[in-house]
């Protein structure tokens, strides 16, 4: 993947202003020239007691940017009137006065821009505009439509649609990147957002975007399309993921991963996906440019029948949080990373105390519960709270508490919170629900849904970028406290639960607990006899010691590693690798037997040799882009001597080795 911005983009982005006196507005273009708007568009219609021949010179003549003069009837979803002559005039009068753009409606740009054209010979660009508030029409119909359009004389096309579902859009992309001359179209509510935000990938001649204080349903705001969105260094080979959910306004996901996309000179962008239908939208957005996504509410559970393949983690717990569309074949993988961000929040809240022999109070059984409880299963008993019986059954869970809904919590009395050592709250906005104030106040240990959003956001982004976290996990957690401090905006109705689980201090029986067994897979088990393929699952494999006391954190962390290290000493010579976790392949090796080091060695498989693979084994593991991997000892290993003379040396040498021990 190349850097970012290295084909930059022509899309310009544009602020709609929609006030009612002209001071206002001359106010309003000021401002959004500051937050970095490219051009202006002013809506003439909004403007109370609107005068043509004093307002409209008025505005001209103090413009900061370039502007788009639109008048627009109520007939075409405007708020004018009056009069259609005197509407038409007041068109003519700001191509007279030199406007830069005039919009024209399609009904009535054919014999005005013919006469607008002979009569002022100025650069004015005139835009023809079409909106549909029918079903989207299909590619055909719209190319057709656009060609109608080009007749009239235009300069500019600009088509308008309200989607009813997202896949809709990609007919208005395919209309972007595939017409000869500058074209305007986008859909406008929630569903329709990406048209705006993938505007510039696509070819769009303009993208819209509102002030600060003013927030139009379905556009962004200038500041995330200057800002968290970089519109200026999007381009046609920028790779787009995305959070799949419904709703999905509430998302900190794209402040987050698009920062550290840019930081990582990883040319992609992360936007929000509004999913009705997960069979239309996998089938429509099927492409390489759509290489991954994430999944939230309420399609964790459901998405896993849609993957190609499940990641034997996730297909356990039965949801997928993550999807990555293997480059090779174009087959979806799912993946489960809330699992392990989920059980290390708790343990290192609990200050490294292991969950063993706990009882886990859950409530609420959805996606992100099902990961909690699988996680926890293993080393504790669970006690499931769910409305719906038959997903408490298999384990599911809640988001009550989540913005719009603070004033709402789980309805646990406020006198027993203290019965409780630790209670944790899936919710990450706010980062302090009313449930864990009332804990905290209770004497419970609190651990907020901020610490696995962070955890799995990390997860999720080496997934999506095939690369190490290091940098990466600092960054997202410098961006998540920061961004988390504000209000997130949902327009959802819809009531939600994500998981709360509570850790009783003392044991209580309220109803039947179901004790889990014990068994759950180790980090052994993703290990072949021969350590030729690390951390590749072998279904029905057991551990070899089923009494091994393993945190879970210890046994998913490295797993959950991109790269794993794996060494060999034997009495007449030393060899190591790092290899990647999912395709098994070598990215960096070396072993005394080589040729580079043998001359320089008098003993192939002593002290030095070994410091002096680590070495060689760096060098060529940084020549890969590779800077951490995890390490686990196999069954007949011993972490010592020469073995760790080797790990020492790849630390010593810049590469981040996590050693998981028994």
């Amino acid at each position: 993947m190349g850097s970012t911005g290295i084909l930059k983009n022509s899309t310009m982005i544009c602020a709609p202003l929609m006030r009612e006196t002209v001071e206002q507005m001359v106010k309003e273009m000021k401002q959004a020239k500051a937050e970095g708007s490219h051009l202006l568009e002013i809506r003439l219609d909004h403007i109370t007691n609107f005068h043509p021949h004093h307002h409209l010179p008025a505005i001209l003549d103090n413009k900061p940017l370039p502007l788009i003069i639109l008048y627009r009837p109520k007939w075409d979803g405007g708020l004018y009137e009056g009069d259609e002559h005197s509407r038409l005039q007041t068109l003519r009068l700001a191509a007279e006065l030199g406007a830069d753009y005039i919009d024209f409606e399609l009904k009535v740009a054919s014999h005005l821009i013919r006469e607008l054209k002979i009569n002022y010979q100025s650069a004015t660009k005139f835009i023809v505009s079409c909106h549909i508030t029918s079903s989207t029409p299909s590619d055909e119909e719209l190319a057709n439509l656009a060609a109608t359009m080009r007749a009239t004389g235009a300069d500019i096309l600009k088509v308008v649609v309200n989607v009813t579902d997202i896949t809709e859009i990609a007919r208005i992309f395919h209309l972007l990147s595939h017409y000869q001359m500058p074209v305007i179209a986008y859909s406008v509510g929630e569903r329709g957002l990406i048209s705006q935000l993938l505007c510039p990938k696509f070819g769009g001649f303009l993208a819209y975007g509102s002030i600060k204080g003013y927030s139009i349903p379905g556009m962004p705001s200038l500041y995330s399309v200057k800002h968290t969105y970089k519109h200026d260094l999007m381009n046609s080979e920028t790779k787009v993921f995305g959070l799949v959910s419904k709703p999905v306004s509430h998302s900190k996901g794209p402040i987050l991963h698009n920062p550290t996309l840019r930081h990582e000179n990883f040319n992609g962008v992360y936007v929000p996906f509004f999913v009705d239908n997960l069979k239309e939208f996998f089938s429509t957005y099927s492409g390489s440019d759509f290489p991954g996504f994430s999944v939230g509410i309420p399609y964790k559970e459901a998405v896993v029948e849609f993957c190609d393949e499940v990641h034997p983690l996730a297909e356990s717990i039965g949801a997928v949080n993550t999807i990555i569309r293997r480059p090779c074949d174009g087959k979806l993988i799912g993946y489960n990373t809330d699992c392990e961000a989920a059980i290390t929040s708790i343990e290192d809240a609990l200050k490294g105390t292991l969950i063993s022999g706990k009882l886990f109070v859950l409530v609420g059984a959805g996606g992100a519960g099902r990961a909690l409880a699988f996680g926890a299963k293993s080393r504790a008993r669970i006690l499931i709270f769910d409305i719906d019986f038959e997903r408490s059954n298999p384990c599911e869970c809640n988001t009550l508490g989540m913005h719009p809904y603070t004033d709402q919590r789980i309805p646990v009395d406020q006198e027993t919170l203290g019965d409780y050592e630790l209670v944790f709250d899936a919710v990450y906005t706010p980062r302090k629900t009313s449930l864990l104030k009332e804990a905290e106040a209770a004497g419970a240990i609190t651990v907020s849904g901020v610490e696995m959003f962070l955890r799995q956001a990390v997860s999720q982004f080496n997934l999506f970028t095939d690369r190490q976290g290091g940098v990466v996990c600092k960054m997202l957690k410098q961006a998540i406290w920061k961004v988390l401090s504000k209000r997130v905006v949902s327009d959802s109705g819809a009531k939600l639960l994500l998981p709360c689980l509570y850790l009783p201090t003392t044991s209580f029986h309220a109803g039947q607990v179901h004790c889990s067994p014990r068994s759950f897979f180790g980090v052994e088990d993703f290990l072949d006899d021969d350590n030729s393929k690390p951390y590749t699952y072998q279904k029905g494999k057991k551990s070899k010691n089923p009494n091994k006391h393993v945190s879970f954190k210890q046994r998913t962390e490295a797993y959950m590693e991109p790269f794993t290290l794996d060494v060999f000493i034997s009495k007449r010579f030393v060899s190591a690798s790092v290899t990647h976790r999912v395709t098994c392949k070598q990215v960096a090796v070396a072993g005394t037997n080589s040729k580079d080091i043998k001359a320089v060695l008098r003993s192939r498989s002593d002290i030095p040799a070994c410091l002096a693979i680590g070495r060689i084994l760096a060098e060529r593991a940084r020549e890969a882009d590779v800077y951490t991997a995890s390490y686990t000892p196999r069954e007949r290993d011993k972490f010592e001597g020469k073995i760790r003379a080797v790990v020492q040396s790849l630390i010593d040498n810049g590469i981040d080795i996590k050693v998981y021990l028994d």
